[in-house]
């Protein structure tokens, strides 16, 4: 695996450039849990929502080389909270 994340920067004359930032500028960073929901219930439309807790955090783990929860459980207990 590349050891780096690809980001096109879009201009406002809708010309852009892919760049590349290093994997370990993201250690230690995560998703915002609502961001996460969002990729959820995205994920959602289209599977039980196991299934798309688990894609959401495969994405997550692509990016930040992590998970964002524990477990289903877990997510699901923040999904709760108010």
């Amino acid at each position: 695996m590349d050891d780096s994340i690809k980001y096109v920067v879009h201009q406002l004359d809708g010309s852009g450039d892919i760049i590349s930032i290093p994997r370990v500028f993201m250690k230690g960073c995560a998703m915002r849990k609502d961001k996460f929901a969002e990729l959820f219930y995205e994920f959602a439309k289209n599977h039980n929502q196991v299934i798309a807790y688990e894609k959401a955090e495969e994405f997550h783990e692509r990016l930040f080389g992590r998970p964002r929860y524990s477990d289903y459980d877990s997510f699901r207990m923040v999904l709760t909270r108010k």
